[in-house]
């Protein structure tokens, strides 16, 4: 029959005999039960192994920030230490030239001017490197960055069993 104000077409079939057939598995021999168990066992490793990861990355943006702090306050103090050896290298070298001081004098503590300015750039270095190092780690540059305050003492276990309860 085709209707006459749709587009569709519909056909009355009159079959002669229809089959179904449905099986079931009774037993599988508890395949079912070990991949299901097998499945479980699987997911809670790779859970576990997702949070391991996250705790690595935690682990090395927490060492990362760290590392940016030390490494300006170490850059600070040799930059310090450059100031106060270019000024007595200046003041030693102006005894020598109006010949109150010894030359010797002069030579050494250009010497160690030198080594001060070695040691000021070489701290320079890591502390640039370890910025690097964090924008790498946190995707983000290292800005304001603190040293963070150390833990009360009342915050730490005073004893083996007090450390054992918190836990």
């Amino acid at each position: 029959l085709k209707s006459s104000n749709t587009d569709f077409q519909t056909e009355h079939l009159n079959p002669q005999g229809v089959d179904v057939v449905i099986t079931q598995m009774l037993f599988d021999g508890f395949a079912t039960k070990n991949e299901v168990a097998r499945n479980k066992s699987l997911t809670t490793a790779e859970n576990y192994q997702t949070q391991g990861t996250a705790e690595d990355v935690a682990l090395l943006a927490i060492k990362s920030y760290l590392d940016v702090v030390r490494t300006k306050l170490i850059a600070a103090y040799a930059q310090q230490n450059y100031i106060s050896h270019s000024e007595t290298y200046t003041t030693i070298k102006k005894l020598a030239t109006q010949g109150v001081g010894r030359q010797a004098e002069a030579t050494q503590a250009y010497g160690r001017l030198a080594l001060a300015k070695a040691n000021f750039l070489a701290a320079q270095n890591n502390y640039d490197n370890s910025k690097i190092t964090y924008f790498k780690v946190v995707g983000r540059q290292a800005k304001n960055l603190q040293l963070p305050d150390a833990p009360d003492d009342n915050a730490m276990p005073t004893s083996k069993a007090q450390a054992t309860q918190n836990a």
